[in-house]
């Protein structure tokens, strides 16, 4: 019913913040590297860079993500 909707709100919200946050913050800090690394024609080590952020993104949400539907 309208409780459980609203259960469910506040705890999305709250976490939609936090993902918000997190992911504006690495964006801030790697925004530099990657248009120095455009701007030198350096597009392989740009890749490998953002696949080793996929993998760090990936061992942290997974956990969570499992802890969280626990």
């Amino acid at each position: 019913g309208a409780f459980r909707s609203a259960g469910a709100y506040q705890v999305a919200v709250p976490t939609t913040m936090i993902l918000y946050s997190l992911v504006m913050a690495v964006g801030v800090n790697f925004m530099p590297m990657v248009t120095t690394l455009l701007h030198r024609n350096e597009k392989e080590l740009l890749a490998e860079g953002i696949a080793r952020i996929y993998e760090a993104a990936f061992v942290v949400v997974l956990p969570a993500t499992i802890l969280m539907a626990c």
